[in-house]
């Protein structure tokens, strides 16, 4: 009897220690409440061209990007990222062919080097790094082959980098296919490592492509790499009442 007390007292806590891992803390947090503030306080954003806050259906105040919207950041952001990651919930209704979730990098127009997340014109999300060459990649360049991202949908986006490895896109909390691009995939370039003049949501840094007719809301930086459980617990925590997924309200959300 001893003995099976002490056994399923060990299995208690070891639960009970897993489920109370905390979350990784954000480098920087864009909720979109009332402007493109960093909630936690290091990285203020700007709303540049159209982009504005306004009030939704589903989320109540998020970031819209009409036409020539998007929100820069400074790029001391990129200067904190090595192994990185980020997570944040997209309705996308655009129509430009090559226009960036999130870039890092120069802010020449098709210039290096740079560091960008892609929705495509045609819903196919793709990721690019280079520092040596602006084409083809020397480090990074991925697509998602057997994903289309849906219109006028709140869908959870989470990606997450490691240095020399590589990286996993995750949609709804799901992990997704990637295929080669271009490039040898290396996986060595870092934001930390391409002097970044600018940092962008909403905007590519190569074409300076915007996501147009595209809500945004809870935009997070993390300065690690997140795994496929706290992708879930990410998500969980700020999901929209319509997805069906438990809604745990984030403060200051």
């Amino acid at each position: 009897f001893t003995q099976l007390f002490v056994l399923m007292l060990g299995i208690i806590l070891t639960v009970n220690t897993f489920n109370s891992q905390a979350q990784p803390v954000p480098v920087a947090a864009y909720n979109f409440e009332e402007d493109a503030r960093d909630e936690t306080g290091n990285y203020n954003g700007t709303l540049e061209g159209d982009a504005a806050i306004v009030e939704e259906a589903e989320r109540g105040n998020v970031l819209y990007l009409k036409e020539t919207g998007y929100v820069s950041i400074s790029p001391k952001l990129a200067d904190t990222l090595e192994d990185f990651s980020f997570t944040a919930w997209v309705n996308y209704n655009g129509t430009v062919d090559w226009a960036g979730l999130m870039g890092m990098g120069v802010t020449e127009l098709n210039g290096w080097p740079y560091w960008d997340f892609h929705i495509r014109g045609t819903q196919i999300l793709s990721y690019y790094a280079a520092k040596e060459v602006k084409w083809p990649s020397g480090s990074s360049g991925m697509y998602l082959p057997n994903y289309t991202l849906p219109k006028q949908e709140w869908v959870h986006i989470a990606f997450s980098f490691t240095k020399n490895v590589g990286a996993a896109v995750y949609i709804n909390a799901e992990a997704q296919e990637q295929q080669i691009w271009v490039g040898p995939n290396t996986h060595h370039v870092t934001p930390k490592s391409i002097d970044a003049q600018i940092v962008t949501i909403g905007r590519d840094i190569y074409n300076q492509g915007v996501l147009t007719d595209t809500y945004i809301d809870n935009f997070r930086f993390f300065d690690v790499p997140i795994s496929d459980f706290e992708v879930s617990e990410i998500m969980e925590e700020i999901a929209p009442a319509e997805t069906g997924i438990e809604k745990n309200v984030a403060p200051g959300k």
